[in-house]
């Protein structure tokens, strides 16, 4: 890419990840199609961050009223 001296892309996780997600789901339904299962790699990205926040909320010892609220703000947050 970009000749003569080259251009690197980022090291991403993505297609790892949805590889995972891919063969996750395909435990449910043989029949599911790559595309079908790696359309669902953002909600599941977003459930396991929801989760190891909770998580860290818990070990932390946080009230669950803090936790329940900054769980809310991590919702709103706009993902850019």
């Amino acid at each position: 890419m970009c000749a003569p001296f080259g251009c690197w892309q980022p090291f991403t996780l993505h297609p790892y990840w949805g590889y995972v997600i891919y063969k996750f789901l395909q435990v449910f339904n043989p029949h599911i199609s790559l595309m079908t299962a790696v359309a669902y790699t953002p909600l599941f990205t977003y459930l396991f961050i929801i989760a190891a926040f909770l998580w860290v909320c818990r070990v932390l010892n946080f009230a669950v009223l803090s936790s329940f609220v900054g769980c809310l703000f991590l919702i709103m947050a706009p993902s850019i």
